[in-house]
């Protein structure tokens, strides 16, 4: 590159000597001062880019919120402890977009607190107190003594009492006396079982008294056993109960669904209709029954499933788990007690009805989840590979006694080449058709639905001091995951009591269910035995071939004709359209009890209860076809055609 500039003399310019130094020395030190500008350029517009600016304007906001605007806008993870905001001041801020450190700045000015900030996150610390503040904050803290007393004005030992700011807690003695240091405008909280916690600011006094007043709602919290009711106290036994509340929130149609996740240690099994299996104390034999005995209003119940239980009816449930059930229900109790109390009216009341419907609809099972199977490709190519390396237990010899080795149609392929019955190219031609089929398609449509169940309960209580009524009625329509699934419920339940006299006590209850069940459709395990590429209908409409139980070559044999059903080939399609398995299901429950007073302290209780179910099954299957008409939306296509064999 070539300079050329003026210099000193006019007559024109000139290109090399001093004047050219000049310049290469200027032209450098112009150089380096763009650089350093290019640089600090830079380094402004990344601080910028990486820099959060916040915007906030609050009034007498509690510290905590603050915290979690800041959060919301800065992205950065801001870490403290819930009680150390218990002593914050409200927060007064207005800023506009202002750095993060700013903002801590502010929001914690005139606080106890400070803050660290690593890379994206933020921790909130106590200020360490200086000699002065330790000063003062001993000349605030004081001493306050007080006393405790029932809503009978009798002393009360064992009441917790805690100071909010300093943290101190104190216990009643058996006078009901307590003391306690605090601080300076500070709040004492007081609180008992079976009694609503009250909360005292101290402001100047030296001295507090408090009365306690109960809680009917925690008085009620008992642990029920089946045979007695005991308050939490006095129960030696490891337990849970679960309360109406939470039973309410989780509609269901069985009982145990609501129970599932709700008692910690109690293992859950689902089963294929919905309904749970329990195991509380572990397996607890090899072959024996593992299910926990269930306790209806104080009378073990023969059916476990709960099936019978109307779930709007309970009142609450306990969980009975360790050894301790065992004094009241002997070797019963082995697998673990579960306590069912069912609602009675209490009190009196006019006639009162109320009316629950509910209605859930699920979606279609998910067969990804469900089957574990592999795709056809990967089915395919493992069946080759296990063929070549003959990783094959019972392998076909093509004999007459093999007919109940059923063979894969990857596997018929296979051997047929090694037999010489088919060339390898047709063989390569009908693998490789297989692995780019599937069945989930046609699983989904033909054989699976969505659940429908509609639920409609009605209960009536009506009393008085003489008499108390409760009565239920439900009626639940149920459609399963499966097609031809589905069931149709009624159940009555009464409870009535009288008092007929002062010292006599009867009771009446009762127990009515009619089920109606159709359980035709697929099982799990039916579609788990089809090969990914076994589809249920071919692209003409006639069935497809599904491999159950016989070897097609050998069946092939057999003079099939000369029998009362000459097909025997197996399509699950055409099984479920073809057979109607049906149950119906009575069962009765009635319970009665009395009451004798027979002087203070001294109750004589008898009570009888009387169970019978009956189930009547009916299977009726349908005469053989092989042509399949696919309508338009072949997810409705079903037989109608039925045969009792």
């Amino acid at each position: 590159m070539e300079f050329i500039i003026l210099c000193n003399n006019l007559h024109g310019p000139k290109k090399n000597g001093r004047c050219f130094r000049f310049l290469k020395s200027k032209t450098i030190l112009i150089m380096k001062l763009t650089a350093i500008i290019l640089t600090i350029a830079c380094l402004q517009v990344t601080a910028a880019g990486y820099s959060q600016q916040v915007t906030l304007s609050e009034k007498n906001a509690s510290l905590k919120d603050v915290l979690l605007k800041i959060r919301e806008q800065s992205k950065y993870q801001i870490l403290f402890n819930d009680s150390w905001l218990l002593k914050a001041k409200p927060v007064n801020i207005k800023i506009d977009r202002a750095s993060i450190e700013e903002v801590m700045e502010r929001s914690l000015e005139g606080q106890p607190f400070d803050y660290l900030i690593s890379d994206k996150t933020i921790l909130i610390t106590l200020k360490e107190a200086n000699l002065f503040d330790r000063v003062m904050n001993y000349i605030k803290t004081g001493e306050i003594i007080g006393k405790v007393l029932d809503e009978k004005g009798i002393p009360m030992p064992g009441v917790s009492v805690k100071a909010r700011k300093s943290g101190k807690i104190a216990i009643t003695d058996q006078g009901g006396n307590y003391r306690i240091l605090v601080e300076d405008n500070d709040i004492l909280i007081f609180s008992y079982v079976g009694y609503s916690s009250t909360e005292q600011p101290v402001k100047d006094r030296k001295m507090l008294n408090v009365t306690l007043e109960p809680n009917p709602a925690q008085l009620e919290q008992v642990m029920v056993t089946g045979y007695q009711t005991i308050s939490r106290e006095r129960a030696t036994g490891s337990f849970t109960q679960i309360g109406r509340d939470v039973l309410n929130s989780r509609p269901v149609s069985n009982l145990s669904t609501a129970l599932q996740g709700m008692v910690a240690g109690m293992q859950a099994k689902e089963r294929a209709d919905g309904s749970v299996d329990f195991l509380i104390r572990g397996n607890t034999s090899l072959y024996a029954d593992k299910s926990p005995l269930v306790v209806v209003d104080g009378f073990p119940v023969s059916a476990s499933d709960f099936s019978d239980i109307n779930p709007n009816d309970v009142e609450s449930v306990t969980v009975l788990k360790d050894a301790a059930a065992a004094s009241i229900w002997g070797a019963r109790a082995a697998n673990g007690v579960i306590v069912i109390v069912t609602k009675k009216l209490k009190g009196t009341s006019k006639l009162k009805v109320e009316a629950n419907v509910f209605t859930r609809i699920s979606d279609k099972l998910n067969l990804d989840q469900v089957l574990t199977q592999a795709n056809s490709a990967d089915q395919v190519a493992y069946e080759r590979k296990a063929f070549d390396n003959n990783w094959t237990f019972f392998p076909y010899s093509g004999s007459f006694g093999d007919i109940s080795n059923s063979l894969t149609l990857a596997q018929e392929l296979l051997y047929a080449n090694k037999n010489g019955t088919l060339s390898t190219a047709d063989m390569n031609a009908g693998l490789d058709r297989l692995s780019k089929i599937s069945n989930r398609s046609q699983i989904k449509d033909l054989l699976l639905q969505n659940a429908i169940l509609d639920q409609y309960n009605v209960n009536l209580q009506s009393g008085t001091e003489k008499s108390k009524s409760y009565a239920s009625i439900l009626y639940e329509k149920n459609k399963g995951n499966y097609v031809k699934n589905k069931y149709d419920r009624f159940n009555l339940n009464f409870n009535n009591s009288y008092q007929l006299a002062s010292f006599l006590n009867f009771n009446i209850s009762a127990n009515l269910q009619y089920k109606r069940m159709e359980s035709s459709g697929a099982t799990i395990a039916e579609i788990q035995d089809l090969s990914p590429y076994e589809m249920l209908f071919n692209p003409d409409g006639s069935y497809a071939t599904n491999l159950n139980t016989y070897n097609r070559e050998q069946l092939g044999l057999i003079p099939a004709s000369k029998f009362p059903y000459a097909d025997w080939s197996y399509n699950l399609l055409r099984e479920v359209n073809g057979r109607k398995l049906t149950n119906q299901n009575l069962s009765a429950r009635i319970q009665t009890g009395l009451n004798l007073k027979i002087t203070k302290g001294l109750t004589f209780d008898t009570k009888f209860q009387y169970e019978r179910a009956k189930v009547d099954y009916k299977d009726y299957y349908a005469v053989s076809y092989t042509h399949l008409t696919l309508p338009t939306n072949v997810s409705r296509c079903r037989s109608r055609w039925w045969r009792d064999d």
